[in-house]
């Protein structure tokens, strides 16, 4: 019986190999001795900083859009509910004194 490979640890390793990469970067720039020579190194590390920091806020924006559109639509008050509150339905007159007819009954009696 095979363990599939867990999600997770491909994504330690990929971690520890960027630190290293950072590390390295940066024991690079410690040995420069000047600017010169400094800067292809530093510009790389800004170039991976900027990479990392557009990828986590796509993933942010990927996760927080469906939930807060969900939000907005669950606080949303139910359509119908918001016409007819708008709206009151309106009643025929009656004369006082005089049963209530339903619509129906009294369109036929008007119609004969």
């Amino acid at each position: 019986m095979t363990i599939p490979p867990d999600p997770s640890s491909n994504e330690v390793l990929r971690l520890v190999a960027l630190l290293r990469q950072i590390d390295q970067l940066l024991y690079k720039v410690s040995q420069s001795p000047d600017w010169e020579t400094m800067r292809p190194h530093i510009t790389a590390l800004c170039e991976g900083m900027y990479d990392r920091m557009r990828d986590e806020s796509d993933r942010i924006r990927t996760l927080m859009i469906p939930q807060i559109r969900e939000a907005y639509l669950n606080a949303a008050p139910p359509q119908e509910n918001t016409i007819k509150n708008r709206h009151p339905q309106l009643e025929r007159p009656r004369h006082a004194g005089q049963p209530e007819v339903p619509d129906a009954q009294r369109d036929e009696e008007h119609d004969s």
